[in-house]
Protein backbone atom coordinates (compact mmCIF):
# COMPACT_ATOMS: atom_id res chain seq x y z
CA UNK A 1 0.00 0.00 0.00
CA UNK A 2 2.96 2.53 0.78
CA UNK A 3 4.15 2.27 -2.85
CA UNK A 4 0.48 3.72 -3.79
CA UNK A 5 1.30 7.02 -1.93
CA UNK A 6 1.08 10.33 -4.20
CA UNK A 7 0.00 8.01 -7.46
CA UNK A 8 -3.27 8.19 -8.87
CA UNK A 9 -4.94 4.67 -9.05
CA UNK A 10 -8.40 3.69 -10.77
CA UNK A 11 -9.98 1.36 -9.09
CA UNK A 12 -12.60 -0.15 -11.45
CA UNK A 13 -16.15 -0.40 -10.52
CA UNK A 14 -16.24 -4.59 -10.67
CA UNK A 15 -13.75 -4.68 -7.42
CA UNK A 16 -15.12 -4.64 -4.88
CA UNK A 17 -13.47 -7.24 -2.61
CA UNK A 18 -11.30 -4.66 -1.15
CA UNK A 19 -11.05 -3.12 2.32
CA UNK A 20 -10.72 0.72 3.52
CA UNK A 21 -8.04 -0.45 5.00
CA UNK A 22 -5.94 -1.23 2.39
CA UNK A 23 -5.19 2.11 1.75
CA UNK A 24 -4.26 4.06 4.26
CA UNK A 25 -1.92 6.23 4.49
CA UNK A 26 -2.17 5.80 0.45
CA UNK A 27 -3.80 9.42 -0.02
CA UNK A 28 -6.60 6.98 -1.94
CA UNK A 29 -10.20 7.21 -0.87
CA UNK A 30 -12.02 4.64 -2.59
CA UNK A 31 -15.37 5.24 -3.81
CA UNK A 32 -18.17 2.41 -3.66
CA UNK A 33 -19.39 0.99 -6.80
CA UNK A 34 -22.78 2.17 -6.63
CA UNK A 35 -25.04 5.09 -5.99
CA UNK A 36 -26.81 6.38 -3.47
CA UNK A 37 -30.27 8.45 -4.53
CA UNK A 38 -33.03 10.02 -2.59
CA UNK A 39 -35.98 10.61 -4.44
CA UNK A 40 -39.31 13.01 -3.51
CA UNK A 41 -42.92 11.92 -3.30
CA UNK A 42 -43.22 12.34 -6.89
CA UNK A 43 -40.20 10.13 -7.61
CA UNK A 44 -37.71 12.76 -8.68
CA UNK A 45 -34.46 12.32 -7.68
CA UNK A 46 -33.83 15.47 -5.16
CA UNK A 47 -30.39 14.41 -3.61
CA UNK A 48 -27.77 11.49 -5.70
CA UNK A 49 -23.88 10.83 -4.06
CA UNK A 50 -21.29 8.16 -4.79
CA UNK A 51 -20.34 7.32 -1.51
CA UNK A 52 -16.62 6.32 -0.29
CA UNK A 53 -16.24 2.87 0.35
CA UNK A 54 -17.65 1.99 3.86
CA UNK A 55 -19.19 4.95 4.29
CA UNK A 56 -23.08 5.21 5.06
CA UNK A 57 -24.16 8.54 3.56
CA UNK A 58 -26.64 10.73 5.05
CA UNK A 59 -29.43 12.87 3.22
CA UNK A 60 -28.55 16.68 3.92
CA UNK A 61 -31.58 18.27 1.74
CA UNK A 62 -34.98 18.96 3.00
CA UNK A 63 -37.39 17.07 3.85
CA UNK A 64 -40.18 15.77 1.04
CA UNK A 65 -43.61 17.15 1.19
CA UNK A 66 -46.64 15.89 -0.22
CA UNK A 67 -49.39 17.59 -1.62
CA UNK A 68 -52.56 17.16 0.73
CA UNK A 69 -55.80 15.74 -0.68
CA UNK A 70 -59.57 16.84 0.38
CA UNK A 71 -59.46 13.67 2.11
CA UNK A 72 -55.70 13.29 3.53
CA UNK A 73 -52.66 15.42 4.83
CA UNK A 74 -49.34 13.58 4.76
CA UNK A 75 -46.52 13.89 7.57
CA UNK A 76 -43.09 12.71 6.41
CA UNK A 77 -41.67 10.06 8.35
CA UNK A 78 -38.70 8.81 7.25
CA UNK A 79 -37.26 6.67 4.86
CA UNK A 80 -37.77 3.11 2.72
CA UNK A 81 -35.05 1.67 1.21
CA UNK A 82 -35.11 -0.09 -2.02
CA UNK A 83 -32.54 -1.39 -4.79
CA UNK A 84 -32.74 -0.27 -8.11
CA UNK A 85 -30.52 -1.18 -11.14
CA UNK A 86 -27.66 -1.88 -8.49
CA UNK A 87 -27.84 1.75 -6.76
CA UNK A 88 -29.61 2.38 -3.30
CA UNK A 89 -32.45 4.32 -3.30
CA UNK A 90 -34.47 6.20 -0.51
CA UNK A 91 -38.11 7.11 -0.97
CA UNK A 92 -39.81 9.07 1.20
CA UNK A 93 -42.53 7.20 3.94
CA UNK A 94 -45.18 9.54 4.78
CA UNK A 95 -48.04 9.44 7.71
CA UNK A 96 -51.70 9.60 6.69
CA UNK A 97 -54.30 11.75 8.46
CA UNK A 98 -58.03 12.29 7.53
CA UNK A 99 -58.64 15.79 7.02
CA UNK A 100 -61.78 17.16 9.25
CA UNK A 101 -64.55 19.64 8.49
CA UNK A 102 -66.42 21.97 9.72
CA UNK A 103 -70.42 21.23 9.05
CA UNK A 104 -73.21 23.82 9.72
CA UNK A 105 -76.80 24.08 9.33
CA UNK A 106 -78.15 27.98 9.13
CA UNK A 107 -74.70 28.72 10.08
CA UNK A 108 -75.17 27.03 13.63
CA UNK A 109 -74.95 24.54 15.93
CA UNK A 110 -71.18 24.10 14.18
CA UNK A 111 -69.95 20.49 14.13
CA UNK A 112 -66.23 18.57 13.17
CA UNK A 113 -66.26 15.51 10.74
CA UNK A 114 -64.11 13.46 9.16
CA UNK A 115 -63.81 13.39 5.59
CA UNK A 116 -66.76 10.63 4.43
CA UNK A 117 -68.44 10.97 7.59
CA UNK A 118 -72.12 10.80 7.09
CA UNK A 119 -74.18 14.17 7.95
CA UNK A 120 -76.48 13.80 10.79
CA UNK A 121 -79.90 16.14 9.92
CA UNK A 122 -81.09 18.02 12.26
CA UNK A 123 -85.00 18.19 12.75
CA UNK A 124 -87.17 19.55 9.89
CA UNK A 125 -86.72 23.28 10.67
CA UNK A 126 -89.90 25.38 10.14
CA UNK A 127 -90.46 28.84 8.92
CA UNK A 128 -93.03 31.12 10.33
CA UNK A 129 -95.54 32.39 8.32
CA UNK A 130 -96.75 35.91 7.47
CA UNK A 131 -100.07 37.58 6.04
CA UNK A 132 -98.86 36.92 2.38
CA UNK A 133 -97.27 33.45 2.75
CA UNK A 134 -97.04 30.22 4.10
CA UNK A 135 -93.72 28.57 4.22
CA UNK A 136 -92.88 24.63 3.43
CA UNK A 137 -89.73 23.37 4.23
CA UNK A 138 -87.78 21.79 0.93
CA UNK A 139 -84.26 20.34 2.18
CA UNK A 140 -81.38 21.78 2.57
CA UNK A 141 -79.09 23.76 0.15
CA UNK A 142 -75.39 24.89 -0.14
CA UNK A 143 -74.31 28.17 -0.47
CA UNK A 144 -74.67 27.92 -4.46
CA UNK A 145 -78.48 27.74 -3.68
CA UNK A 146 -78.52 23.72 -4.91
CA UNK A 147 -80.51 20.98 -3.24
CA UNK A 148 -77.92 18.49 -1.28
CA UNK A 149 -79.00 15.32 -1.38
CA UNK A 150 -75.88 13.31 -0.67
CA UNK A 151 -75.08 13.86 3.17
CA UNK A 152 -71.17 12.80 2.82
CA UNK A 153 -68.16 15.52 4.28
CA UNK A 154 -66.30 16.47 1.29
CA UNK A 155 -65.24 19.57 2.69
CA UNK A 156 -66.03 22.84 4.97
CA UNK A 157 -70.25 21.64 4.23
CA UNK A 158 -72.58 25.32 5.01
CA UNK A 159 -76.19 23.93 4.43
CA UNK A 160 -79.28 26.42 4.45
CA UNK A 161 -82.75 25.94 5.53
CA UNK A 162 -84.80 26.23 1.90
CA UNK A 163 -88.42 26.45 1.62
CA UNK A 164 -91.35 26.53 -0.99
CA UNK A 165 -93.62 29.77 -0.23
CA UNK A 166 -97.52 30.01 -0.89
CA UNK A 167 -100.00 32.49 -1.15
CA UNK A 168 -102.19 32.28 1.46
CA UNK A 169 -106.24 32.62 0.33
CA UNK A 170 -108.89 34.38 2.61
CA UNK A 171 -112.38 33.56 2.60
CA UNK A 172 -114.15 37.62 1.93
CA UNK A 173 -118.25 38.08 2.60
CA UNK A 174 -119.95 40.76 0.91
CA UNK A 175 -123.30 42.08 3.17
CA UNK A 176 -125.80 44.62 1.63
CA UNK A 177 -126.54 47.84 3.49
CA UNK A 178 -128.53 46.62 6.47
CA UNK A 179 -124.95 44.36 7.07
CA UNK A 180 -126.67 41.20 7.40
CA UNK A 181 -127.87 39.88 4.27
CA UNK A 182 -124.93 38.54 2.49
CA UNK A 183 -124.82 39.33 -1.41
CA UNK A 184 -121.31 37.18 -1.87
CA UNK A 185 -118.76 34.82 -0.33
CA UNK A 186 -115.61 33.43 -2.15
CA UNK A 187 -112.07 32.92 -1.48
CA UNK A 188 -109.55 34.55 -2.86
CA UNK A 189 -105.30 34.71 -3.00
CA UNK A 190 -103.80 37.57 -0.85
CA UNK A 191 -103.48 40.62 -2.92
CA UNK A 192 -106.55 40.06 -4.71
CA UNK A 193 -108.69 43.11 -5.28
CA UNK A 194 -112.50 42.70 -4.72
CA UNK A 195 -114.55 44.96 -6.06
CA UNK A 196 -118.04 45.24 -4.51
CA UNK A 197 -120.92 44.18 -6.99
CA UNK A 198 -123.59 45.87 -7.88
CA UNK A 199 -127.17 44.71 -5.21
Amino acid sequence: VSELTGKKVSIAKEVTNYNAEDFAGSGITPKANYKVQWKDAEGTVIQEVTPNFGETPTFTGTNPTKTATAEKTFTFNGWNQTEENGNVVYTPKFTETTRTYSVTFNGENATTLAYGAKVTEPATPTKEATAEYTYTFDGWYNGEAALVTNYTVKGTTKLYAHYKSSVNSYKYTLYDADGTTVIKTDTVKYGTKVTPEAV
